[in-house]
């Protein structure tokens, strides 16, 4: 407890990287209302098999095969081949110029960290797959988890290496990449709406989580909200809570929660993208227009942030939504 703490703090300590005769550590205080997360060097007798009570050896090992990758230059590991992706080339560079100062982005972090934090506190090592530029890694990583990032975009891999993300993989998710049982946690955030057999894909997940491991998903909703912009995406399709539920049953995962989010801007949405879409207009893209539905110099974007934060308290709470733009879907490996 440091000087003038204005909660209780519970430490947790998890291991990251051993080097030759140090060992990384990361801290993780929660309480109340916020979470520290810290990393610090620690010297290590080379010979040592321990380190509080952590047997190194289990906890040092990477979680992936490390036969089937390889490590370039820029720390970033890749596989020689990886399958096409239904996602624009320039899309994770359109996105990395807009995160930092979106509403929307901000949001979906803070609704799946307070999903997280409560089901599964740090510290816990989790995989995200296609993960992009790194946002929502740096987020869970600062809210105290072990993060490995999965992007088959070369530019969003740099780009989640410049935004501090240790562990990046440059790779299309494969089962036999990694170490089964390694992983507590993996997240797919509005990925499987880009993957033809999705049901597919999350088996494949379930095959690498230990029992009572989480997958995390967010999704687009609705399919009567498909417009341009999702071609332009790359989306095969928009989901109902009624399909995440069938999907997650068929991939054999327990349902832990299945809610609808992003409720204030279901009608702008159906009124700018979808209606449009309908009457046959496909606008091209337009990295302005896009800019601007994320809030990025809008005098408007001060008040979604408001609204959304109160969208954001009352999911926190266990609160369920009948309707949004995005849907979270929490999924376990059934234990026994």
């Amino acid at each position: 407890m440091w000087a003038g703490a204005p909660f209780p703090a519970l430490w947790s300590c998890a291991i990251r990287q051993r080097m030759a005769d140090r060992v990384l550590l990361r801290l993780h205080a929660s309480g109340l209302r916020t979470a520290i997360a810290l990393e610090l060097t620690v010297p290590l007798d080379p010979e040592a098999t321990t380190l509080g009570g952590i047997a190194l050896s289990n906890s040092l090992e990477r979680p992936w095969n490390e036969q089937l990758l390889a490590r370039g230059d820029d720390d970033i590991w890749r596989t020689p081949t990886k399958r096409l992706v239904s996602y624009p080339d320039e899309g994770s560079q359109n996105c990395f110029a807009l995160e930092d100062g979106s509403f929307w982005f901000a949001h979906r972090n803070r609704v799946v960290a307070d999903a997280l934090l409560t089901l599964m506190p740090p510290p816990a090592r989790m995989l995200d797959i296609g993960g992009g530029n790194g946002y929502v890694a740096r987020g869970l990583e600062a809210a105290g988890y072990a993060v490995t990032l999965l992007e088959p975009n070369e530019t969003g891999s740099r780009n989640a290496r410049a935004r501090g993300i240790a562990d990046v993989i440059c790779a299309t998710f494969e089962p036999s990449l990694f170490i089964p049982g390694r992983f507590r946690i993996a997240g797919l955030f509005d990925v499987i709406e880009h993957i033809e057999d999705d049901a597919g894909t999350l088996s494949g997940v379930r095959s690498i989580l230990p029992p009572g491991g989480l997958v995390v998903l967010t999704v687009p909703a609705f399919q009567s909200m498909f417009s341009a912009d999702d071609v332009l995406s790359g989306h095969f399709r928009r989901y109902t809570r009624k399909m995440m539920s069938a999907l997650l049953r068929t991939s054999g995962f327990e349902i832990l929660r299945v809610s609808y989010f992003m409720a204030p801007l279901a009608l702008p949405v159906l009124l700018v993208r979808a209606l449009p879409a309908r009457l046959g207009v496909r606008p091209r893209w337009n990295q302005q227009r896009h800019d601007r539905d994320h809030g990025k110099g809008s005098v408007l974007a001060p008040l979604a942030t408001a609204i959304l934060a109160a969208e954001a308290r009352f999911l926190a709470r266990g609160g369920q939504l009948p309707f949004g733009t995005s849907c979270l879907a929490i999924g376990r490996v059934p234990i026994g």
